[in-house]
Formats: structure tokens, C-alpha cells, sequence
């Protein structure tokens, strides 16, 4: 599965496709490889995007397979590593992991890895606030030596998003960022009101920064059944004293791994807006 980019550019392959079915349960990773390979897609692709990802028979393939915990874990280059959400995007993780728990646990990661590079809460906020993860968040952003780091934080913490005063902050602060062409920041305040202004953030995610792949996760997490949002009450030491960035990735032992559901007991619960955007790009 580590090759699965590079797959979608191998034009000698191209003609390689293996009958789904007579993929092994136990295959190895290699053996994947011709179900992932690039095609061409008038729906599921987004105009303009650079990034090389997996094919939509790929994400079939690993939709309807038995041991997603183990693809998930072999998609990571380096053991142990964490998750950018270049790589989620490329492997299309939205589309094909079944689990809401587990696209969670992915969001908070990805949140974290971007927080470790940029050192900038605002570029990582939208993974916290889908994951319901917003004590996370608000330690990241006391963190933050940012100017807008600390406004940020101000922001969070003197407002109350459930009220119509937090309301209309957190929406007044989207529309204004939109203008500074800050589209997935934007989109984070949309969804800081309670409750969130799905839509706007939606078309906000698909039409301005053109990312299908985030619009899905974004309704995904936001309309999940088990969906449950940590309190912002900041403590550092509660996430090991570094604002959590610092903890450790997702890492499945074999208990875990036996522990997935298997595809035919899976009862999937897409809710309205995540049905709208399937709709709208013609994926219904």
C-alpha cells in the first residue's frame, strides 16, 4: 500500500486490474497494488488538485476488506509515524474506513502532525474541532506563540458558541477570514457554533478549497451517531505537559486488531449533510 501513489502514475500497469475477489484475506500489501491504481474520475476527483491519490476501485477494495486496521497501519511509510492529512487525502481514508471511532482517532493525529510542523493552532483547529477534541485544541493553543495563535485563544475563551452571541462571532470571524482567502480556517469557525453551520462549511471546504476528501470527513465526524465533544478546560498536564502534539500515534496491538468489524455486520449511519454532499457531487 506504501506504493499506491506511485501506482496511479505506472501507465505499463494500467491494464493490470485483478479480479477483486480472488484477493486473499491474507494478501500482502504488494498484492493490493493493482486495485489502487490511478483512474480517471469525473466525481470523485476535485479540479486542480496535485495531490496523487488512490483510485476509486481502491477505496472499493479497501471498503470492503476484513482487515482495515492492518491496511491502515501499513499505509504509514515509517512504523510509528503519524498521519498528515496529505497522506490521509492521497489514501482517501474518508471514503473507506469504516469506523467513525477509528476517523476520530485519524483527525486528532493529523491535527497533531500539523501542529508539530507549523506550530500554528489555526492550520490544525478544523481536526480538533471535528473530533470533538476541543481541550486538545485549546491546550495547542496556549501553546502558540503566534499572534494569531493568541487570538485564537482568546477567542475560544471568552466566547460561549452556544449562545447567539458565540454564534454570530464564530460566523462573523469565518465570513472575514473567507475574504483573507483562509478557506479551511474558515471553515473551523463555521463549525465552532453550536450548532454548526454545516453547509457553510461544506461549500466552503468543496467549492473554495476545492478538498472532497475533507468535505466527507468533516460531515463524517460532525454527524456521527457516537460523536462526544471533550470540554475545553485547559490542562497541560492532562496531555503529558506538551499540549498533546507530542503523544503517540495510533498504534493497533493484535487484541485490537481482532476486535474490527467485519464488513457484512457493518451498519453504516450517514447523516443529512454528509447525504447532501454525496448528492451534490453526484456520489448518492
Amino acid at each position: 500500500l506504501r506504493q499506491l501513489k506511485a501506482c496511479g502514475n505506472e501507465n505499463e500497469e494500467e491494464d493490470k486490474i485483478t479480479d477483486i475477489n480472488k484477493t486473499s484475506t491474507h494478501a500482502t500489501p504488494t498484492s493490493y497494488r493493482s486495485h489502487f491504481l490511478k483512474r480517471p474520475s469525473m466525481t470523485l476527483d476535485m479540479k486542480n488538485d496535485n495531490v496523487s491519490q488512490i483510485a476509486t476501485s481502491g477505496c472499493i477494495s479497501a471498503l470492503l476488506s476484513n482487515n482495515q486496521n492492518a491496511l491502515l497501519e501499513t499505509c504509514r511509510v515509517v512504523p510509528g509515524d503519524k498521519f498528515d492529512w496529505n497522506d490521509a487525502r492521497s489514501f482517501r481514508f474518508p471514503f473507506w474506513i469504516r469506523s467513525d471511532d477509528k476517523l476520530k482517532k485519524m483527525s486528532e493525529e493529523i491535527g497533531q502532525a500539523i501542529f508539530r510542523k507549523t506550530k500554528d493552532v489555526m492550520e490544525c483547529a478544523i481536526y480538533f474541532i471535528i473530533a470533538g477534541n476541543m481541550r486538545m485544541l485549546r491546550n495547542l493553543a496556549a501553546t502558540d506563540q503566534h499572534q494569531s495563535g493568541r487570538k485564537f485563544m482568546k477567542f475560544i475563551t471568552d466566547h460561549d458558541f452556544k449562545n447567539e452571541r458565540g454564534r454570530r462571532a464564530a460566523e462573523k470571524n469565518a465570513y472575514s477570514l473567507l475574504r483573507k482567502h483562509k478557506y479551511n480556517v474558515a471553515a473551523s469557525f463555521f463549525l465552532l457554533a453550536e450548532p454548526p453551520l454545516m453547509k457553510s462549511a461544506l461549500e466552503t471546504i468543496l467549492v473554495k478549497s476545492e478538498d472532497l476528501d475533507l468535505a466527507f470527513l468533516v460531515a463524517r465526524l460532525m454527524e456521527s451517531p457516537s460523536r462526544k465533544v471533550i470540554p475545553a478546560k485547559s490542562s497541560l498536564s492532562m496531555l503529558g505537559g506538551g499540549g498533546g502534539f507530542a503523544s503517540a500515534p495510533i498504534i493497533l496491538n493484535s487484541a485490537e486488531l481482532e476486535q474490527e468489524t467485519a464488513y457484512r455486520n457493518w451498519q453504516p449511519k450517514l447523516g443529512k449533510m454528509g447525504r447532501w454532499l454525496l448528492k451534490e457531487r453526484g456520489l448518492e
